[in-house]
Order: C-alpha cells, then sequence, then structure tokens
C-alpha cells in the first residue's frame, strides 16, 4: 500500500499528459470517447472551427498552433515513458498478478480474451502515438 502511495505523483503525473486535449476531443463517439485515441490537430480543428466559426486564416494559425501543441505533448511523452516506462510495467506485472489471483480459471479465460480484444482497439492509437507503454507479455 505504503509503495503504491508512493508512486501516486508519478502516475498523476502520466494520466495529466496522456489525457491532454480532453477539453478540445468533444462528445464521445458511438464507441466511446478517444476510442481510437485523443483527437488529432486537424480533428481538433474541426471541431474548433465549427463550433466557433473560424475563417480561413484563423484556421489556419489555430492548426499551426495544435500541430506545435501536439509535437510538444509528444515530445514530454516520449521523455515520461522513457523514464518511468519500466516502473509503469512493474506496477502492471504486480496489478496482473493480483488480479489473477482472484479469478477462476473461467474468468481468467475470459480476462484473457477481454484482454486480447482491447489490445486489438489500440493498435491504431499506438500506431498513432508511439508504442510507449509496451510491457512485454501485459498488452491489456
Amino acid at each position: 500500500m505504503k509503495n503504491r502511495i508512493a508512486k501516486l505523483p508519478a502516475l498523476l503525473v502520466a494520466a495529466a499528459v496522456l489525457t491532454t486535449g480532453a477539453a478540445l476531443a468533444g462528445p464521445p463517439g458511438e464507441e466511446g470517447p478517444w476510442r481510437m485515441g485523443p483527437p488529432d490537430a486537424e480533428q481538433r480543428l474541426a471541431r474548433l472551427s465549427q463550433e466557433l466559426g473560424l475563417d480561413r486564416e484563423q484556421s489556419r494559425q489555430m492548426l499551426e498552433v495544435l500541430q506545435a501543441a501536439e509535437a510538444d505533448h509528444e515530445a514530454v511523452r516520449a521523455r515520461f515513458f522513457a523514464e518511468a516506462g519500466p516502473e509503469i510495467c512493474a506496477i502492471r506485472q504486480g496489478t496482473e498478478a493480483e488480479i489473477m489471483a482472484l479469478l477462476t480459471p473461467e474468468q481468467i479465460e475470459q480476462y484473457q480474451l477481454l484482454k486480447a480484444e482491447r489490445t486489438l482497439q489500440r493498435n491504431h492509437k499506438r500506431s498513432r502515438l508511439g508504442a510507449f507503454s509496451d510491457c512485454p507479455g501485459l498488452d491489456d
């Protein structure tokens, strides 16, 4: 318990970095918000252009701002996960072991199927943002 509390600040930073753009993401889609990852600069611009009635020049400038922010966020993500990746993987491994210990053999089988489905759904996001959270054997 004490170990998990000590890791809380790093996890809060990770959550903040990974959820950047939530305010510009728009309403959830049919399959839930960010089903294929957070919106990119062009998707954000489309939403803002429509909702704010941006003219061409504003749209051009807004796209530059959003693309620069996207690049900055990616750089922060890359630095963060280069440093914290092993610790995040260790947390995930511990959590995975605790979850598996709670489940029946039938539930374990179903849990593994759910994880495999989720991994397939993440492929697009990982291709766009980079596979920064790979923990061997723990894709969920």
